[in-house]
């Protein structure tokens, strides 16, 4: 998945592309439509073990915080694209929640971790927000940081065990 502006459109949409002849030919789909004059930007993708793909990505103009940036959520399954899932929008300052990371986990619990505004005791600092949707329902909002310092650019993964780990760059740790 990546992010790039469509002929004749000025913002960047997201794009999934995808081989079945190992990386001869690419087959390209557009998977944001419903907000052409917003950027789509921070893309990231998982596989369930049903083939189904599942991105999150950062965005603007979702109701009811229209100008804030958040995250959302999309699924491809068999019959296409399903609607949009807002993960994360908070009425905050941009770049309000951003630069998502994915994972798949036990069960087919879908993992999202994010770099947001306004959670904790330091709502105007970037810190590090998970969220899982379990059975078809997200769950709530869960703080992996808590700093007086940015905390930013996380990543994701699930183990065999399903236990989550999150990686991030930081500062305010240790000396």
């Amino acid at each position: 998945v990546y992010s790039k502006k469509p002929p004749g459109i000025n913002y960047h949409q997201i794009y999934a592309a995808f081989s079945s002849d190992d990386g001869q030919t690419w087959t390209e789909e557009r998977v944001t439509f419903g907000y052409d004059n917003k950027h789509h930007f921070f893309p990231a993708i998982a596989v369930d073990a049903f083939d189904n793909l599942h991105i999150v990505y950062t965005s603007t103009g979702r109701a009811p915080f229209a100008t804030r940036w958040g995250t959302f959520y999309r699924k491809r399954g068999l019959g296409g694209w399903e609607a949009e899932e807002t993960v994360a929008l908070l009425d905050v300052a941009n770049p309000g929640q951003d630069y998502p990371a994915i994972a798949i986990g036990v069960a087919d619990t879908i993992h999202v971790v994010w770099s947001g505004l306004g959670w904790g005791t330091h709502p105007t600092i970037k810190n590090i927000q998970y969220r899982a949707k379990i059975g078809g329902i997200w769950g709530t909002v869960e703080q992996v940081t808590d700093s007086a310092s940015i905390q930013d650019y996380p990543s994701i993964a699930i183990d065999s065990f399903g236990s989550v780990h999150v990686a991030w760059h930081g500062r305010g740790w240790g000396i």
